[in-house]
């Protein structure tokens, strides 16, 4: 049932789009463009985990990142193991509902496993901290008192989200300062998110300006092209940049894209 349900819903919200592209072309940006596109950026490779652990300090590095890569992946292997053998026995238990998180949760982590990052991965760890503390609570005694330390930890967790959010305010400051001072781009400043769409002047090919930068300028953007049809006038004049960075990196590949950008 929950199988079925599950593609329903696939079908329900991936269906207008299947028939508008055509299968082949729905394969092509949905599935063949993530995996082709992400590794070539420095960031998003099997080795960010260790940039992660490598450029953090302190309870950050030693003890939320690898509580985050490890428990995540390993809760759910250890609930699909828990209910394979104690559902007969234990009928009255919501098994549906818990199986219902864990795939839900495993199909969030499946979505950002090809660009882990310690952010990527806490935002897909919420059905997971679900099935934790289920399981914490089945220990009895020694799993409560192991929940209520874990919820000891939400101030540090405040403290990482506080420090996020002054990074990723400082990079919109290094990010509106360059498009103050150019004549080629221009953009709607974000109120929320860390990513800005720029709209560059006499870009027609965003793909293609994508790769070049990445080969030429070891920079990594995302083409507008993959965020809606494509053309001249439309999102191909668009690039997408993320500036949760280092301010100082982050000011240096802007400097890159805007001598890309001169020679078209």
């Amino acid at each position: 049932m929950l199988c079925g349900a599950a593609l329903a819903t696939f079908l329900a919200i991936n269906g207008p789009y299947i028939a508008a592209l055509g299968l082949k072309e729905w394969i092509k940006w949905v599935i063949i463009f993530p995996l082709r596109y992400y590794p070539t950026l420095p960031a998003q490779t099997w080795r960010s985990p260790l940039d992660d652990f490598r450029y953090q300090t302190g309870f950050i590095r030693w003890i939320c990142i690898p509580f985050v890569y490890l428990t995540i992946p390993l809760v759910y292997l250890v609930f699909l193991r828990v209910m394979h053998r104690r559902r007969r026995f234990e009928p009255d238990e919501p098994w549906n509902q818990l199986l219902l998180l864990a795939i839900t949760g495993l199909a969030l982590f499946i979505a950002v496993a090809p660009c882990l990052s310690v952010m990527r991965v806490s935002c897909a760890s919420l059905p997971g901290m679900v099935l934790l503390a289920w399981l914490l609570n089945r220990w009895g005694s020694r799993g409560r008192v192991a929940a209520g330390a874990l919820a000891a930890l939400s101030r540090q967790g405040d403290g990482f989200r506080a420090e996020m959010l002054e990074r990723c305010l400082a990079g919109r400051d290094v990010v509106r300062t360059f498009i103050d001072r150019q004549n080629r781009i221009r953009w709607i400043e974000p109120e929320g998110a860390f990513y800005g769409f720029l709209h560059m002047d006499g870009l027609t090919d965003s793909l293609e300006f994508a790769r070049s930068l990445v080969k030429s300028a070891r920079v990594g953007v995302a083409p507008g092209s993959a965020f809606g049809p494509a053309g001249v006038g439309h999102t191909d004049s668009f690039v997408r940049i993320c500036f949760a960075q280092d301010p100082s990196l982050l000011a240096e590949g802007l400097s890159r894209i805007d001598k890309a950008l001169s020679t078209l």
